[in-house]
Parts: C-alpha cells; sequence; structure tokens
C-alpha cells in the first residue's frame, strides 16, 4: 500500500497529543511526528527512513535524538553490517535512515512494515528496489508505503511528473524511441 503523506504545519493538520521537542524543518517533524505515532501503536515497530540526501537524515537523526527514538544510520564502511545487524535483532531501534543510493538495492529486511521516502524519487526503480527490501519473500506483515511531499512545492511537481499515468506515457514514448533507434541499426 502507498501512502503520499501531504506534509503541513501541526497548526494547520489534525491535533495530535505528541508534542516534538526541538524546532525543526515542518518535513522533518511531520516524519517525526509519524514515527512517533507509529512506536505509541506498537513500540517494537521498524521503519526504513529513506532520503537522496546525507544531510537530510542527519537532520532528522537530531530530531530522533531529541525526541528519544532509537535508530541508526546506514552507511558503507565498515560498520554497514553491525548497523544491519543491529537492525534487524535489537528490538528497540525503530529506525533505520538510510540514503537511496546506499541501500535500496539488495537488502533483506522484512523486519520492517513501513517504508518513509523523505523525498521525491525520480528513478520508480530506485523506489521499487527500495521497497523490495521489506516486501519480499519471508515478510509476515503487511508493508506500508509513506511519501513525505511538500503540498505546492517543486517536490509535489516532481512527484506529480514522475508519476501515475503522465510518468507512464512518457517512458513507453521513450521506450518508443529507443525501439525505433535500435531497429534502424
Amino acid at each position: 500500500m502507498d501512502f503520499i503523506s501531504y506534509v503541513k504545519n501541526n497548526a494547520e493538520g489534525e491535533g495530535s497529543n505528541i508534542v516534538i521537542k526541538g524546532s525543526f524543518s515542518t518535513k522533518i517533524e511531520c516524519v517525526t511526528l509519524k514515527l512517533m505515532e507509529l512506536i505509541s501503536q506498537d513500540p517494537n515497530v521498524k521503519v526504513l527512513i529513506f532520503s537522496n540526501w546525507d544531510k537530510a537524515l542527519n537532520l532528522l537523526g537530531e530530531a530522533l535524538d531529541q525526541n528519544s527514538i532509537s535508530y541508526r544510520i546506514l552507511k558503507t564502511g565498515t560498520k554497514y553490517k553491525k548497523t544491519l545487524k543491529d537492525f534487524k535483532l535489537k528490538k528497540n531501534i525503530n529506525a533505520l535512515l538510510v540514503k537511496l543510493s546506499v541501500g535500496s538495492k539488495g537488502l533483506n529486511l522484512t523486519e520492517a512494515t513501513r517504508i518513509f521516502f523523505m523525498d521525491p524519487i525520480i528513478n520508480k526503480a530506485d523506489e521499487h528496489q527500495a521497497i523490495g527490501t521489506i516486501h519480499r519473500l519471508g515478510q509476515t506483515k503487511p508493508t506500508f508505503v509513506h511519501n513525505f511531499i511538500i503540498r505546492d512545492s517543486i517536490e509535489e511537481n516532481i512527484t506529480n511528473l514522475f508519476s501515475g499515468d503522465m510518468f507512464d506515457r512518457w517512458d513507453d514514448i521513450l521506450l518508443s524511441r529507443l525501439i525505433r533507434v535500435f531497429e534502424r541499426k
């Protein structure tokens, strides 16, 4: 199941009894709030949070620290395997923050049931690969995908451009042009 969560200030949105500590961007606050809501429903929830940007993940990490949410950031290097093992085995780690280019391919993380995309994913193959890390053989629970998009922004325009019928038609046009190029050779 796929959700687009339009990001809005708490003053604009539905009331929530959860209070976020610290002052962060609207999107960071929205992602943190959603994660806190999920943890209040299930203290052992596991969520993969993807972004194209290290800086966004680091800022989210600061918000999660201030709000006592246990997480790990997956980075290439010597701690890569340990970080994955901790996320899989330790019940108290609720979130794994992952740069899309680092962790969208080849992982099996069926311990997680939710994926958050913090920004629009232009390459649908990367998005499907990321979703495939939790929605695969061995997954026994329903999985959910949340896309956090700021309404009336370039993000919303990008999301609309690269999703749905418009993207499919554009993809078909490119594919038919490629086929014609190869037929000429």
